[in-house]
């Protein structure tokens, strides 16, 4: 089974290819999916709780967690997303190994996992291939603060701190995917890329070399 990272800077794409995965009835771990729905674990909870202990509003009355406020806590402080991330990303890799167990259990030749954070550390290596989106900066950044919750000063703290570690995309099998030029033209290349490949010889990275650097 062959695992394929889909990775790139903010707005640059990711959600529109996942959506075209998944029509295309391919199996896609969303990762942003399931951080949302793990803040609502009792473990997650307490963590953030006692992480962010003495932020006025943060638990809201019901005992769930105040998103808008935690999000404006991380965003903008690289301290309190470290913070966050030390006690999300556990709970998330959980879910994402069950996910990919069930796809080799059902015998699926490829999966795909959809993780913002795919290359700042060595997540990248627990993938066979890498799809790189990107799109002209004036393009993302209009398409980032269509977003309801984002401001100017999100963006530039979330693409400063993604664009970064592209450099590491030398190192692995990948492809640079332009979303700025249309879904025709995304679906083509995708579909290229995919026939492509099928055909390269090498020992994939599940299961071994997969659970190594979950």
């Amino acid at each position: 089974m062959m695992i394929i990272g889909i990775t790139g800077t903010i707005a640059s794409g990711k959600s529109t290819l996942v959506k075209l995965l998944t029509r295309e009835k391919h199996k896609v771990f969303e990762s942003d999916k399931y951080a949302s729905k793990i803040l609502g674990d009792q473990d997650v909870l307490k963590g953030i709780k006692e992480e962010f202990r003495g932020t006025s509003g943060l638990i809201c009355n019901d005992g769930s967690i105040n998103k808008p406020l935690l999000r404006d806590l991380v965003f903008g402080s690289k301290e309190n997303l470290k913070k966050l991330e030390k006690i999300t990303h556990p709970a998330i890799k959980k879910k994402e190994k069950e996910f990919v167990r069930k796809c080799a259990i059902n015998r699926k030749s490829k999966v795909f996992l959809d993780i913002p954070l795919l290359l700042e550390t060595d997540y990248h290596k627990r993938c066979d291939f890498i799809i790189n989106l990107f799109v002209n900066k004036t393009i993302q950044k209009y398409r980032a603060l269509a977003r309801g919750n984002m401001t100017e000063e999100t963006f530039n703290f979330i693409y400063e701190k993604q664009k970064k570690t592209n450099n590491k995309l030398v190192k692995i099998f990948h492809m640079n995917l332009n979303s700025g030029s249309g879904m025709f033209h995304v679906k083509k290349n995708l579909t290229i890329f995919l026939k492509r490949i099928k055909i390269i010889k090498k020992k994939n990275v599940w299961p071994s070399i997969y659970c190594k650097y979950l």
